[in-house]
């Protein structure tokens, strides 16, 4: 990857909880939500802000329908413009942690300096300094995908809608969405209910229905507090035997859950490519290697032709 650059980043709790804790960031949590309903945020404890992914088709249809503001009339708030292709995860998140006020975690040095040096600026001005924090842009980097050669995509081939990802947080008693390619925060109005999930619920599905029937491709996380931490304090302070078992029973599942994350993050970060070059040289000197590429692009013809039916039955 050429310096400057930014890779992809996949949209998995477990990649943004890491993201958290490499930028040297602690109290602070990501985990998916898979639906809007009360209960699913209960497990969750303080939830400090959403992360939503959705294709960008930059239809004003699908836009979002809250007020673009200028960031800087309203303190406090955090936004920044994004100037860099392929930073959008990260901003989203960066723009949650940024926005968490009261100590109630700790932004490492890495985010305290960047902190400081964007106090006063505009969001553009912020946006630019994102793209030369180089620190913020290694770990990031650190979760781009191995590989040894580039593919052409077919030029007759229809290009897929990029997705994007944006931000919602309380700020100032007011709903924010924080949406870099805008020229402003998003203002969603005064939240008026106890909890501000309460207030983002409606504006969340609003947003998703102004799509297609049947457009599924959306993705919902939610930037809470530490979860271990906070059940280890739950824990301590608990004095009946049996409630005791039980958040002890919650604390394994999600240190089991973490060893997962911890799992399929090394083998996102892993080179597989050596490997893949050594078993084609292998199938190469033992003579199976062209007749297995045959039956691999048979297979991908026969793949293509049941797509292209499935299309043509859905219009």
């Amino acid at each position: 990857m050429d310096a400057g650059e930014w890779c992809l980043l996949e949209s998995d709790p477990g990649v943004f909880s890491a993201l958290i804790r490499e930028f040297g960031c602690t109290g602070a949590q990501v985990d998916e939500l898979w639906s809007l309903d009360a209960e699913n945020f209960e497990p969750l404890g303080e939830v400090f802000g959403l992360i939503f992914l959705f294709k960008w088709d930059g239809k004003k249809e699908t836009a979002s329908k809250g007020k673009v503001v200028n960031d800087m009339e309203h303190e406090n708030l955090f936004w920044a413009q994004q100037v860099i292709n392929n930073a959008c995860g990260t901003q989203a998140l960066i723009s949650i942690l940024l926005n968490i006020h009261g100590n109630k975690i700790t932004l490492g040095e890495e985010l305290e300096n960047f902190q400081n040096f964007t106090i006063g600026i505009d969001g553009e001005s912020k946006g630019f300094a994102l793209s030369n924090a180089e620190g913020i842009r290694k770990v990031h980097n650190s979760f781009s995908k191995q590989q040894l050669f580039e593919l052409e995509e077919p030029k007759n081939q229809e290009k897929e809608l990029p997705y994007h990802f944006v931000s919602f947080v309380p700020v100032n008693g007011r709903l924010w969405e924080l949406d870099g390619l805008q020229k402003g925060p998003i203002d969603h109005g005064e939240i008026s209910c106890e909890n501000w999930i309460d207030a983002a619920r409606p504006v969340l599905q609003t947003r998703m229905a102004q799509y297609q029937e049947g457009e599924v491709h959306f993705n919902l996380m939610a930037c809470c507090e530490d979860r271990l931490v906070r059940l280890e304090k739950k824990l301590a302070a608990e004095t009946m035997d049996f409630p005791k078992s039980q958040i002890q029973m919650e604390i394994e599942t999600e240190k089991e859950k973490r060893l997962t994350w911890d799992k399929d993050n090394a083998r996102r970060k892993h080179n597989f490519m050596p490997m893949v070059v050594e078993i084609l040289k292998q199938m190469a000197e033992k003579g199976n290697l062209v007749s297995q590429v045959e039956k691999a692009e048979e297979r991908t013809k026969e793949a293509i032709e049941r797509r292209k039916k499935l299309k043509a039955a859905k219009q």
